[in-house]
């Protein structure tokens, strides 16, 4: 026969009285670590942190409309994405890579000519276009803020000055290492070099002396001649080579060059002689440089390797 379950009544602790049980005996308990807290509240209040922090507490609202402001103002919020997107690139670096190359820095260092392929690679020159952008960035920051902007500087000068421009855009807007700046640089230099090595006396002036006295010129006039020559070659190379009014350097070589020709190299009184083929050649020689220089002085728009204002504000041909 089934037996009736005892139901019970459940009483509950007495937490209160076991709360002021453990309370009185605090004191004895933790009083090391009482007296602790005693000495860390006193060098608190000596400090005057206690008040400041009632003074924070009490002006709690004012506090917080401050802290809302600063994080809310552009600076803390450039800031931040400038961190999110530095985070971002540092996560995109190869260790790696960057480990090997610190490595190899300490052995010895490669040559110039696998440091130039290295440069131009895709990669260093995507590391240099940046580098150049944030440069503009950073500098446009930099500038003063009632500094007016080149562009607007640009559209303020004179009509005229625009239109002069505007011939020179084309060449301007021309990458450094394109087929047609390059070359017209590289062939002004090598029609400079016999003027420049002239004008410098690498290449001496003795024979041209006694050439100019066979033609009957008083030697009293010849070392002065030879010193206008030779200053007016050493300019007008310098002005081909670096594109400082190459077209009127190469008016005034050939201008220098065809006297010096007909004076240095007349083929038509060797003939019969052995000297005839030495001057035919270097008369013919003379006659290609001069059709050389005839080239340069005829092609419009000459690039510079040198940024010049005053060469796009002149009608002076270049």
């Amino acid at each position: 026969m089934a037996q009736p379950v005892e139901f019970r009544k459940f009483t509950p602790q007495d937490s209160r009285g076991d709360l002021m049980r453990r309370i009185q005996d605090a004191p004895e308990d933790h009083a090391e670590a009482l007296l602790s807290l005693y000495d860390l509240l006193e060098r608190l209040h000596e400090k005057g942190l206690i008040d400041t922090a009632n003074g924070l507490l009490s002006a709690s609202t004012t506090v917080v409309d401050r802290l809302v402001d600063v994080v809310s103002s552009k600076q803390a919020v450039s800031g931040l994405r400038m961190g999110l997107m530095v985070a971002n690139l540092l996560e995109n670096i190869d260790t790696n890579r960057v480990h090997s190359i610190l490595t190899e820095s300490e052995e010895k260092p490669p040559s110039l000519l696998k440091l130039g392929r290295d440069a131009l690679s895709e990669d260093a020159r995507r590391g240099l276009s940046t580098g150049i952008g944030l440069l503009n960035v950073f500098g446009a920051a930099l500038r003063p803020k009632n500094a007016q902007p080149a562009s607007d500087l640009e559209s303020s000068k004179p009509p005229g000055t625009q239109r002069n421009k505007g011939k020179f855009d084309a060449i301007k807007q021309l990458p450094w290492l394109s087929i047609e700046k390059s070359g017209l640089i590289v062939a002004r230099t090598l029609a400079a070099v016999i003027f420049l090595m002239n004008g410098l006396n690498i290449i001496g002036q003795t024979l041209a002396a006694q050439e100019m006295l066979a033609h009957g010129i008083p030697a009293s006039i010849v070392p002065g001649a030879i010193l206008m020559a030779r200053a007016l070659q050493l300019i007008a190379a310098c002005g081909l080579i670096l594109g400082i009014f190459p077209r009127l350097a190469a008016l005034a070589l050939i201008a220098f060059l065809i006297p010096a020709t007909l004076m240095a190299h007349p083929f038509w009184q060797a003939v019969s002689t052995p000297l005839y083929p030495v001057q035919l050649i270097n008369f013919f020689k003379n006659v290609c440089m001069c059709g050389g220089l005839l080239f340069i002085a005829s092609t419009k728009d000459q690039p510079t390797l040198f940024s010049r204002s005053i060469a796009f504000s002149t009608n002076v041909p270049r």
